[in-house]
């Protein structure tokens, strides 16, 4: 990851996705799919990331766009997700996520 400039995740099951947390702290961009706890962790890193809907062309699409951001947007993310991962523990990622769930299930 040190080497990497975008670190795409593709899980749509993954259960804490800390391999978002690790892209942060190597400074890399997690681009990830709108499935799963992955988007999650990014969403609660005040959107530290870049995420696709699990098609295709929405990732080609985020690909292309991920490869036109400046540089000091790019950073400004993965600072954003720094900043988060340093706060996120289990029991706030649990209580966060269950959040989300209850204002999923009564917006529906």
């Amino acid at each position: 990851l040190y080497k990497a400039h975008i670190s795409i995740v593709p899980g749509r099951f993954e259960g804490w996705a800390k391999v978002i947390n690790e892209s942060w702290l190597t400074n890399t961009l997690p681009l990830v799919v709108n499935e799963g706890n992955a988007s999650h962790v990014v969403k609660m890193g005040n959107n530290a990331g870049l995420i696709y809907e699990h098609n295709f062309d929405s990732f080609s699409n985020m690909l292309n766009f991920a490869t036109t951001l400046k540089e000091r947007d790019v950073l400004s993310m993965i600072k954003k997700g720094q900043n988060s991962t340093l706060n996120m523990c289990l029991d706030d990622y649990q209580n966060k996520i269950e959040y989300q769930i209850e204002d999923t299930f009564i917006k529906l």
